[in-house]
């Protein structure tokens, strides 16, 4: 995995950090996560924030699953 692979990245760290909070990670414990995966073969630099919220939006989607719901959802 490359710092690109945001599906397959968002997923192993679904896996690997169950019990992370995924929604308030800091990006320097995002990049320590990530290139501690045993499949991640990127660089250790920090990449831009562009590809760091990539990764973050595809770990929460990888953790909630395909119900896209919200209970915030039609809420005024």
């Amino acid at each position: 995995m490359r710092w690109e692979d945001y599906q397959a990245i968002g997923e192993a760290l679904a896996e690997s950090y169950p019990k992370a909070n995924y929604l308030t990670i800091s990006d320097a414990e995002l990049v320590r996560l990530v290139t501690s995966l045993p499949e991640f073969a990127g660089g250790a630099e920090p990449p831009g924030t562009a590809v760091l919220s990539a990764v973050s939006f595809a770990w929460i989607a990888a953790a909630e699953g395909p119900d896209d719901s919200s209970p915030y959802e039609g809420a005024v």
